[in-house]
């Protein structure tokens, strides 16, 4: 049987039947999409997160990756035929929560630990009296008499004002409270006065002051808190 020849015309529609169904093909469409650039960026800002370990100046690199990850993945929702890289930006997202969450939470606790320059590093143990003399620690008074300023470690004694506070009462330990004996040890507290115009709320955990320290060497006889510390730094 001899074969009828394809006319000019035939072809071209057959040329045009073809490229229309490709273009419609799923595969056609995934080839055309655009990659989203941003998500890119927010994928190596997240993988670059655990940098705050070492400082926590860098802070800002995990809630970069969040803010870029979050609007590339909103572009790839609004336009998931035409914008890829949605799995990059959820990723993103997710190793920047995780990382940077925990990066700022480790940073925050190491730099409170830490002392500031300036500032001599106290413990409420070095700043016991002498039970039989009631004198002060000789350390501690000649610091006073300088106007040195002290860095130490403590808890809010709980008050009535629980917000806006700015003179308390800074404790030894947790269960610290001045009705669980007749007799309380004074130098186991500290008056503390915010300086700057600074106000905080109550905690249950633990505090970290720093300030200029002031001694009173006749407290001890009276039964009166020894120390007093106005502080510009509460961590």
């Amino acid at each position: 049987m001899k074969s009828v020849p394809m006319s000019n015309t035939d072809f071209d529609q057959s040329l045009t039947q073809l490229d229309v169904e490709e273009m419609n093909s799923g595969d056609a469409k995934r080839s055309y999409l655009n990659f989203n650039i941003m998500a890119i960026a927010a994928f190596v800002l997240s993988v670059l997160s655990p940098l705050t370990f070492l400082n926590w100046r860098l802070v800002p690199i995990p809630f970069a990756a969040l803010i870029l990850g979050g609007i590339a993945a909103r572009k790839t929702i609004n336009s998931p035929q035409e914008i890829g890289g949605f799995h990059f930006a959820v990723a993103s997202l997710v190793i920047a929560f995780f990382l940077g969450g925990t990066c700022t939470v480790w940073n925050y606790r190491v730099d409170s630990k830490r002392v500031p320059p300036g500032y001599i590093a106290i413990d409420f143990e070095e700043m016991q009296h002498d039970h039989k003399t009631k004198e002060l620690p000789e350390k501690i008074v000649k610091i006073g008499k300088e106007g040195r300023k002290i860095y130490l470690k403590g808890y809010m004694y709980q008050g009535r004002q629980m917000s806006g506070i700015k003179n308390f009462v800074l404790v030894r330990t947790k269960e610290h409270c001045k009705f669980c004996s007749p007799l309380q040890n004074p130098t186991d507290m500290i008056d503390i006065y915010l300086t700057g115009g600074k106000t905080v709320n109550y905690r249950t955990t633990p505090v970290y002051i720093g300030g200029v320290l002031h001694v009173d060497e006749t407290a001890i006889s009276r039964g009166t808190i020894p120390y007093f510390i106005e502080a510009d730094i509460f961590r």
